[in-house]
């Protein structure tokens, strides 16, 4: 793409990571913020006694891999080990709103290089696909591209039916 099209090519990627970061930011001081404050907890106070495994999680691009560590702290914290043992996984299995409001813009941004209208005036087939990766994003806990994937398939399966209608 950047050989027939050039580096400028690169610019509405380079953009859809600035928003998606600033999306993610954005969702975790507000909806986070806000039920920590429910909780009368300090949100920043989290992320200082977090601040490692945060910071491994975003390394290596999976927060699975912080799993043991965040049991642990959970537990010395006070904690009771039932609780989680069974609130942290499956977090990590079914609580993935980054996973899904990654693939709700990459699904945008790949219609919009495919040519494809997702104008305001279409607001139903919005929904439909924000609820698809919402659901989507629920087997996206496999892998680091598992998201990616369920997104280029949903876009493959939407382009055979709008080429060849049942």
């Amino acid at each position: 793409m950047v050989a027939t099209y050039g580096a400028e090519s690169l610019k509405q990627l380079g953009y859809l990571i600035i928003l998606f970061t600033a999306t993610c930011i954005v969702y975790v001081l507000v909806v986070l913020g806000a039920i920590m404050r429910a909780c009368r907890l300090s949100l920043f106070g989290l992320i200082r006694s977090l601040k490692a495994e945060l910071l491994v999680a975003l390394s290596t691009c999976s927060s699975e891999a912080v799993l043991p560590q965040l049991v642990r702290k959970l537990e010395i914290l006070g904690i009771g080990r039932p609780v989680v043992g069974i609130v942290i996984p499956s977090g990590f299995s079914f609580n993935l709103d980054g996973s899904a409001v990654y693939l709700t813009m990459a699904s945008l941004f790949l219609a919009q290089a495919m040519g494809i209208d997702l104008s305001w005036q279409q607001q139903q087939q919005q929904l439909i696909m924000v609820g698809v990766m919402m659901l989507t994003s629920k087997g996206t806990a496999g892998g680091r591209t598992a998201g990616l994937t369920g997104c280029c398939l949903r876009f493959t399966l939407d382009y055979v039916r709008r080429q060849h209608p049942f």
